[in-house]
């Protein structure tokens, strides 16, 4: 039995993208969503990717923010994803880790996106 539910949120706005070389390399159990308008991302609070968003069971946020404290660390005491995991999954409140891991470091999602919507 699974304590949790891994979905991967991707931000792919071309309708014509071809998915079968993607589920080729996730696996064919890995479930994912195309988020083509932005809309799970702006409810998330999420403006640069990658990112990890963890809900809770009633769909309140858990904790928002970076992986890990570098794109490819490989330190597991900076591994902030499974360890916010690790707390929700032993209910604890959330671990504050600070600015290495809320500060967005990946590629911005495209301005003219939020302009469009917030107008």
């Amino acid at each position: 039995q699974k304590d949790f539910q891994f979905v991967m949120v991707l931000q792919i706005a071309d309708k014509d993208y071809d998915f079968s070389d993607l589920k080729n390399t996730l696996g064919k159990h890995t479930q994912y969503i195309v988020d083509d308008t932005g809309e799970i991302a702006q409810q998330c609070g999420v403006y640069s990717t990658p990112q990890a968003v963890i809900l809770n069971t009633k769909n309140q946020l858990y904790y928002r923010g970076n992986y890990n404290r570098a794109r490819y660390c490989t330190d597991k005491k900076t591994n902030y994803a499974q360890m916010a995991m690790d707390s929700l999954l032993a209910q604890k409140p959330p671990p504050n880790f600070g600015l290495l891991a809320t500060k967005a470091y990946g590629c911005e999602l495209p301005q003219e996106q939020f302009e469009y919507e917030n107008q």
